[in-house]
């Protein structure tokens, strides 16, 4: 078996491949889309040169790019370090060479904090989503075929560092096994299900915390319900996101 989390992704790609999967910003994604996209990014790291085990760190809001980033890196067989955006450059700093991050990925609002923190680390690339490098990436990505490599259940997924509000953040080590146990003890709930393939779901919990990135984005993947992606609550657009895409699924 491939414990691979990303292999939820290609599961529900295969099952709904026209289904919305991603609606952000007045865009939608299918489930194919987006395993398309998760596969180039992943061929292109790999041919950019990042091998198995590497770290990539995250700097971003809830986004399409966050998850593309994350089932694209864990498809390569790295490690995501998903950070919180609000974090100022000297948070950041510790973080990237606690994990010893070879990428950071940034948006346009982090990409001072970004490029400031990883300043100190030669061997850190800051990528940014809005620049052609991101898109060329996928680009390099798009028609390579990655070998087939069975990930086991005690690979390293994801390092979540704490918050460090008693002392110095930690870095909590993630594997794909233990992420598949979360998803699957919510999958084999029955009376109510927790979410469905025909579900609509209001992503807003953050994705950099593990809450919003396993138990909203990753069940919702893996039972491929439609994730309707936004960045921060607000009450008013909050409730128009709902309304307008009949969100049936709220995790608070």
């Amino acid at each position: 078996m491939n414990a691979n989390i990303a292999e939820f992704l290609r599961a529900s790609s295969q099952r709904h491949p026209d289904a919305p999967a991603v609606v952000v910003g007045g865009l939608r994604y299918t489930w194919a889309e987006v395993d398309r996209a998760a596969d180039s990014y992943a061929a292109g790291l790999v041919a950019r040169g990042l091998h198995a085990g590497d770290r990539v760190a995250l700097l971003l809001g809830n986004s399409y790019e966050f998850v593309i980033a994350y089932y694209g890196a864990a498809r390569a067989g790295l490690v995501s370090v998903p950070l919180n955006p609000a974090y100022t450059s000297a948070e950041v700093a510790v973080l990237l060479a606690d994990s010893d991050a070879r990428m950071l990925v940034v948006q346009p609002s982090t990409r001072q904090v970004g490029e400031d923190a990883a300043a100190a680390l030669p061997g850190c690339e800051v990528l940014c989503v809005s620049d052609p490098e991101w898109a060329a990436i996928g680009e390099t990505g798009r028609g390579m075929a990655l070998a087939e490599v069975a990930t086991s259940p005690d690979a390293l997924a994801l390092l979540l560092f704490t918050a460090g509000t008693s002392g110095r953040p930690k870095g909590a080590m993630l594997t794909h096994g233990a992420l598949r146990a979360n998803i699957e003890m919510l999958t084999a709930l029955s009376d109510p299900p927790a979410v469905v393939d025909n579900d609509v779901v209001l992503a807003v919990l953050p994705m950099f915390h593990v809450y919003g990135l396993n138990t909203v984005l990753g069940l919702a993947v893996a039972v491929g319900a439609t994730c309707v992606i936004t960045d921060r609550f607000d009450p008013v657009d909050s409730l128009r996101l709902i309304v307008d895409n009949k969100v049936t699924t709220v995790a608070g």
